[in-house]
């Protein structure tokens, strides 16, 4: 649900030696028939991967490249709820922000992108209309709660003669604030995360919200401050029409329960599962704004870049993918799930290939790294990882010795993800040990 820290993974590798580890939502069950919480994924094509230990299916990277063998990519799953099939966005913005005029802007060249399509209509959402900005004259607050920020939409949208016009269940209410001012919503807008989105209810009108705060530097030196909003904007408006009713019917919001450690680390929605990525950023060419990947399911069961559209199109794509073949129990928003992961005692070791795959020659070999979650977010770790190697190429299988420290008391297991770099692109594979 939450934009949170961007490149989390890149940053927290100076914090954990090549193998040396040091909400939103309400409770429920991610898997095919039960719900989880934050968002993002899809099916089929060319160059299908196996399950873990088995060859892949088929090759992209010519007739003479066979993809090495790999675990399948995860799906993100619709979890019951709704799609927006027509969705339309109000962007509401303050008359001082100086970006005010750009937003109006990115929000008409999204709907009319092929990005949108990219990233939206696999799931079910048709193309997206524009409705007309909303620019407050009043001064922006300077702290603010998201209960605030539902009275307002309360108060504009109800009574006989609503400001902002009727509650609309297909629109996206979309809340800019502007540099200097901040939301506090189970933590401080620009600490650790720099937008969200969720939904409330106007009158007998379920309607979804999003609200971006605007942040310099929360995305790097190399990023511009509208570029981050822009970025976030995309982030979060995919996600709110993929996923727009993340309290009471969430739809496509989690991996499947066998692939719980993407949902724990990523937050689990489309856009969620791409922002790890360092290339999760794209000026598409039909575009003057920075936009973020997305997940597609229909590319990660290809065997493809899963992150949508592809930064560079004929780009090969590389991972390193940890073989998990125990079910293990594990939790996500409180509820109980079975895994696909490694059972390790507390205290205990044990040693898993890691397996490096390509869908064509790269031009070198590509670094690996294993980062614990609770290193990662709470500089407290669970589980020590030790690499035997460090880089390699296609085909290569290189050992990850896990050691469990302690065990996590948030997910009743203990996440961890791998994390793959050539030059300027990284992906990640989520791995999890459970007792």
């Amino acid at each position: 649900m939450k934009r949170l820290v961007p490149g989390l993974a890149a940053s927290v590798i100076s914090l954990v030696a090549f193998g040396c580890g040091g909400s939103d939502s309400p409770a429920q069950s991610t898997g095919t028939s039960a719900g989880s919480t934050s968002g993002s994924a899809s099916t089929g094509g060319e160059g299908g991967s196996g399950g873990a230990g088995g060859a892949s299916t088929g090759s992209t990277g010519g007739s003479d490249f066979a993809v090495g063998p790999h675990a399948p990519a995860p799906q993100v799953v619709n979890l019951g709820g709704p799609v927006l099939k027509t969705p339309k966005i109000i962007a509401i913005t303050y008359n001082e922000d100086a970006n005010q005029a750009e937003l109006d802007k990115f929000t008409t060249e999204l709907a009319a992108s092929s990005y949108w399509a990219a990233t939206t209509s696999e799931y079910g959402v048709g193309p997206l209309t524009v409705g007309a900005p909303i620019h407050l004259a009043t001064a922006a607050p300077k702290t603010t709660t998201d209960a605030d920020f539902l009275a307002q939409i309360n108060a504009n949208l109800s009574g006989p003669n609503p400001a902002w016009g009727a509650a609309d269940p297909n629109v996206v209410y979309t809340f800019v604030l502007p540099e200097g001012s901040t939301i506090d919503s189970g933590g401080v807008c620009c600490s650790g995360y720099d937008a969200y989105h969720d939904e409330t209810k106007v009158g007998a009108t379920k309607v979804a919200y999003a609200i971006v705060c605007t942040c310099p530097g929360f995305d790097g030196p190399g990023i511009s401050t509208l570029g981050s909003l822009t970025t976030a904007l995309s982030h979060e408006i995919v996600e709110a029409v993929t996923d727009p009713y993340v309290q009471t019917k969430a739809a496509f919001g989690a991996t499947a329960d066998a692939d719980v450690a993407w949902s724990q680390v990523t937050e689990g929605e489309l856009a969620d599962m791409c922002e790890f990525d360092a290339d999760q950023y794209l000026q598409p060419a039909d575009m003057h704004y920075q936009v973020q990947r997305s997940w597609s399911n229909a590319a990660a069961a290809a065997g493809k870049d899963p992150c949508v559209p592809p930064s560079i199109p004929a780009d090969v794509y590389f991972n390193s993918s940890p073989v998990m073949t125990d079910t293990v129990n594990a939790t996500w928003y409180n509820g109980a799930v079975k895994a696909t992961g490694v059972k390790i005692a507390v205290g205990a070791t044990k040693t898993v290939d890691v397996q490096l795959w390509s869908t064509g020659a790269t031009p070198g070999p590509w670094d690996v790294a294993a980062v614990d979650y609770g290193d990662a977010y709470n500089g407290k770790a669970n589980l020590q990882l030790t690499f035997d190697k460090t880089s390699g190429n296609n085909g290569d299988v290189l050992h990850l010795t896990i050691k469990v420290l302690q065990a996590d008391p948030n997910f009743a297991s203990e996440p961890f993800w791998i994390e793959s770099t050539l030059g300027n692109a990284s992906n990640i594979w989520m791995g999890v040990v459970g007792q």
